[in-house]
Parts: structure tokens; C-alpha cells; sequence
């Protein structure tokens, strides 16, 4: 069956609501904390720890010890299990007020988190059977270019085509973001183009690109 076109929104309309400029400015797109909100809930030194480490992700479940990811061994962060109250205090100082609303529902959440002066960092909050759990992956600023990724030189010819579709897929922490944003960057940088990107969450910050964040 057709759709009602009364309830349909047109695609034009569609693309001018996603490139709306207020959406690079909504709190939920660009989370940023002080360094003392971070400090004090006590999330910032193991995400300077991450960052210095090189982890690819951080770890931190209620009851069990703080552990970082690092080149596919794990490294615990403290001798003590994480208390169930200090997580909380984590997970509500780095949710803005419409993420909390999902979370307290049971909902999963992802999110990003931009550290001024140390990396923007990629959250995913969930609830399991035995407490809570933040699993945070360190995006850097810089996005990497295609050959620093080691991708053939067919992939930069790729991303020069007029149309048609590229699929990037794989496991979790295989690089699909960091590719696609090498991607788009090349875009970016070699064509006079409006580009859309549609993410969740916003990870690489691009300028000049229209990023929206689905909600």
C-alpha cells in the first residue's frame, strides 16, 4: 500500500530540516563538559589514561574494576570494583537531560563527549542484569587520511564518484567510522559539495559538512 502523501514529508523538506545549522549547536550533538564536571564525578583521569595509553576503548561496569582496551589486551585501572553509586554520578553528569529521560526508560544510549585539550570520546550506556555498564571508544580530532589508513589508492578514486552507493561494514572496532569519515573528508577536501551526513552519534566533527544526529 502507497502512504497517505498528506502525511508524507517531502524529501526537500527533509534535507532543509537535516541541514539546519542549529543542529551542529544542539547540546546533544556537542556534549562538551568542564574538565571539574569530569574531575569531580571522577570519569577524567581514565579518560586521560585512555588517551595517553592509546586504548581503543574504556570499560566501566558497576562491580567490577575500571579496564582498558589496549591493542587487544585488557589493563585493569584500580584494585577496587567500581561502586554502583560512583557510576551513577558518571553516567549523570556526562547525559544531557534527554538522554537521561531514554536511559531511566531502559533504553540504550550512545553519545558523544568532546574533552577540550583531550579527545572527543564515543559512549555507549546501557543497563544489563547485574548493574550498568559505559563502554567509551577515544575519537581523535584528526581525521586520518586514506593512505594513513593503509587503503588502497582505488579508494580515494572511490570517493570521487558522481553517484552510486559504497557500504563500509564490519565488526565493532574494525575502523568503519574512522573510514567513512576519511571518506567523507576526501569529499570534503577535493569537491565544491553540500554534504549531509546522518550519525548516531555524531563522532569526527567535519567543517563544512551538515552532521546530524538521530534522536
Amino acid at each position: 500500500d502507497c502512504p497517505d502523501p498528506a502525511i508524507v514529508e517531502p524529501a526537500d523538506k527533509v534535507f532543509a530540516r537535516l541541514a539546519d545549522p542549529q543542529l551542529l549547536s544542539d547540546a546533544e550533538l556537542r556534549t562538551r563538559l568542564s574538565h571539574d564536571q569530569l574531575r569531580d564525578c571522577g570519569l577524567l583521569p581514565w579518560l586521560h589514561e585512555a588517551v595517553r595509553l592509546h586504548a581503543s576503548d574504556l570499560f566501566l561496569s558497576s562491580g567490577e574494576q575500571p579496564i582498558l582496551k589496549i591493542y587487544g589486551t585488557f589493563k585493569r585501572l584500580m584494585e577496587s570494583p567500581l561502586a554502583t553509586p560512583q557510576l551513577s554520578r558518571i553516567i549523570a553528569a556526562v547525559l544531557p537531560p534527554q538522554k537521561i529521560e531514554r536511559y531511566q526508560n531502559g533504553q540504550e544510549v550512545d553519545l558523544g563527549l568532546d574533552v577540550p585539550g583531550c579527545a572527543r570520546f564515543r559512549l555507549n550506556v546501557f543497563r544489563h542484569q547485574t548493574g550498568m555498564t559505559i563502554a567509551i571508544r577515544p575519537i581523535p580530532y584528526k581525521i586520518p587520511l586514506m593512505r594513513e589508513l593503509g587503503l588502497p589508492p582505488v579508494f580515494e578514486d572511490l570517493a570521487l564518484l558522481k553517484r552510486g552507493l559504497i557500504l563500509i561494514t564490519g565488526p565493532a572496532g574494525s575502523g568503519k567510522s574512522t573510514t567513512l569519515a576519511s571518506f567523507i573528508n576526501r569529499i570534503n577536501q577535493q569537491e565544491e559539495r553540500h554534504i549531509i551526513t546522518i550519525e548516531d552519534p555524531v563522532e569526527y566533527f567535519m567543517s563544512g559538512v551538515n552532521q546530524s544526529q538521530v534522536r
